[in-house]
């Protein structure tokens, strides 16, 4: 960047969905409009397809898309990742048009492709005099060497991803999907991912997927965001017990990038629910920075960090297990396949601290 040229602002926002949304009457407080104009680049995980797409994979039991119109919720952002549990879920025709949509509207997207070496390919944009590499990825509905999918979340070749853009001199972007659903504290293992992005190079790290907030850390001088939480979600979809858990509380990041490729935050705290997006200002704002401030200092200690982690996760473990019985019985054994292809070590990990009461 141009020591004369302004400083790149890029603004994260929690996860994006239009399912079961009028995205012409849902409401995005008129200060975020102005945050999002003050910005260079604002970034959002989309969380489904947009598509009209009529065949969904059988074996899931929950389905989320959007409409393929443009929309005054889709015109609030520039770029968006689609390495997501759900971007996949009405098959490659729903990505497909998804794709088309995007660059239809000029909106940059990455971490999902027709197959996995474009899913993995980074989406590179030059903003401010910074060439910013954006690079997604996640552990579900993965490409295959010739099917379509998300960037799978294998530490190899990310690393090597991330130590070539670096090399190259781009401002590097790790943009996971990530954790566990309604869970506040990060897994040990995404803790690690996260450490080792930024010691491949990666200059920010900003993550997606649990629906609630999580904390931030800083490592080797760069800043890990594990999760914003929801931002734009039809939050009635969620069972009285998920929305307690914190769903409707999000912040903004804003990251100002100077110069010599200093990173300086800002968090933006918001309210979201069904209706729309509202920012949040006095004593209801000071509580959501508290709240996030108490869950970075959680951070601090590995010991009480990774207790905490496995104490909620196997609180989750007995209604997880409920559900997939119950898919089972409906489904039978071709969902059973499909959700053991799924298993990684963490979630065995929380399975064995559950029975040995360690948590």
């Amino acid at each position: 960047m141009s020591p004369a040229g302004p400083p790149l602002r890029i603004s994260f926002y929690g996860d994006v969905c239009l399912h079961g949304l009028d995205p012409e009457r849902y409401a995005i407080d008129p200060e975020l409009r102005a945050l999002a104009r003050g910005s260079t680049l604002n970034v959002a995980n989309l969380e489904g397809p947009l598509t009209e797409a009529a065949d969904p994979m059988s074996w899931k039991a929950v389905h989320l898309r959007g409409a393929p119109v443009a929309s005054p919720i889709l015109e609030h952002f520039d770029v968006f990742s689609l390495a997501n549990n759900h971007i996949l879920d009405y098959r490659e025709a729903g990505l497909r048009d998804t794709m088309r949509l995007l660059e239809r509207l000029g909106k940059h997207h990455f971490g999902a492709g027709l197959d996995r070496r474009s899913a993995l390919e980074p989406r590179v944009v030059a903003a401010n005099g910074l060439s910013v590499a954006f690079l997604g990825f996640t552990r579900w509905q993965c490409a295959g060497r010739r099917s379509a999918g998300t960037a799978p979340d294998r530490a190899r070749p990310l690393l090597r991803r991330v130590r070539r853009l670096r090399e190259a001199g781009h401002f590097v972007v790790c943009y996971p999907h990530w954790n566990y659903e309604y869970l506040d504290v990060p897994a040990p293992v995404n803790r690690r991912l996260g450490h080792r992005l930024v010691e491949a190079g990666a200059d920010l790290v900003v993550g997606s997927h649990p629906h609630v907030l999580q904390g931030l850390e800083r490592h080797q001088g760069r800043w890990i965001c594990h999760s914003l939480g929801n931002f734009v979600f039809d939050s009635e979809m969620f069972s009285e017990a998920e929305r307690g858990a914190g769903i409707h509380t999000s912040v903004v990041l804003t990251a100002t990038v100077d110069a010599n490729r200093q990173v300086e935050i800002e968090l933006t705290p918001v309210h979201t629910d069904h209706q729309g997006v509202t920012l949040l200002k006095g004593e209801a704002g000071a509580r959501v920075l508290a709240h996030v401030r108490e869950l970075s200092d959680v951070l601090a200690d590995e010991r009480e960090a990774s207790r905490r982690f496995y104490r909620g996760a196997n609180q989750g473990v007995g209604k997880a297990d409920q559900g997939m019985a119950a898919e089972l019985r409906e489904q039978g054994l071709r969902y059973l396949l499909s959700r053991l292809h799924r298993v990684r070590a963490q979630d065995l990990k929380i399975k064995l601290h559950g029975l040995l009461g360690r948590s």
